[in-house]
């Protein structure tokens, strides 16, 4: 079932977690490989901060954090060649991971913090949450928006999930509704799904993208039908 898929993508993403600390003080790299390995495999608190804490032990790559004040999201592109990370002065940089520095810098006025990053399918989109209700679209090779922001969030955006076809994004928000955007409009989709009574912190797609998986403050999981837009 999807929920046991997921308890087993779990415990593999310890592991690996696991085994990259274990690799850190003999070997660097391969502890990097497995860092991203484990939250390419599941995205989650502990993956996030390994990953972190590998960047930051490297005198190489912890150059990268000198200048951020706080980091509020991390994203690895499906290739595993870039990260990209934002913080709360609402600027979001690239680095690129084989050749050990910054390859762009992302940023829009009027300055809010970042909350939250996805990149598409194909890594050639990276999406990103802002605090004041908006997302922006980025096209990672330009490093331009493809349109202006998307608005119409009554909340800050929290999570955000391409689906596998990388034609819609679902944004989860403060006010507990999760919101389905069209790519290259940048408009809404259908209705919002509203389930949860806080906000919603991580959703994921399933592989076919006919279900989502919603995690919320109201301490729920909600695993929704999105052809029914009903919890299954």
């Amino acid at each position: 079932t999807y929920f046991y898929r997921q308890q087993s993508f779990r415990a593999r993403a310890g592991e690996l977690t696991a085994f990259s600390q274990q690799k850190i003080q003999s070997q660097l790299d391969l502890a990097m490989l497995l860092g991203i390995e484990g939250f390419d495999t599941n995205s989650n608190f502990q993956t996030k901060n390994t990953l972190l804490d590998l960047l930051m032990f490297s005198p190489q790559l912890s150059r990268i954090f000198l200048y951020t004040d706080g980091i509020s999201d991390i994203a690895i592109n499906p290739a595993g060649n870039i990260v990209a990370y934002a913080n709360y002065d609402g600027l979001i940089t690239l680095w690129d991971i084989e050749e050990r520095e910054t390859i762009g810098e992302l940023y829009q006025e009027p300055t809010t913090s970042i909350l939250s990053l996805a990149f598409s399918p194909d890594g050639k989109l990276l999406a990103s949450g802002r605090f004041d209700f908006t997302i922006t679209i980025w096209d990672v090779s330009s490093q331009q928006a493809i349109h202006e922001p998307i608005q119409g969030n009554s909340g800050p955006i929290y999570s955000l999930a391409f689906n596998p076809q990388g034609t819609e994004l679902a944004s989860g928000g403060r006010d507990g509704k999760i919101t389905f955007w069209n790519i290259s409009t940048g408009k809404m989709i259908g209705e919002p799904l509203q389930g949860h009574s806080d906000r919603v912190n991580t959703i994921s797609f399933s592989p076919d993208g006919l279900t989502l998986a919603s995690g919320s403050d109201d301490y729920t999981v909600i695993i929704w039908d999105l052809i029914t837009g009903q919890p299954v």
